[in-house]
């Protein structure tokens, strides 16, 4: 249940997920620090 068996897993569609994931967050934390 690690995430790099994850991202084998789902292939280029996880990558995908994943820098969509890592983008969210990373504006939500940013939002926050500026807020």
């Amino acid at each position: 249940m690690s995430a790099l068996s994850a991202v084998k897993f789902t292939g280029p569609l996880g990558k995908f997920t994943w820098r969509m994931l890592a983008t969210v967050l990373g504006g939500q934390t940013i939002s926050i620090a500026l807020g």
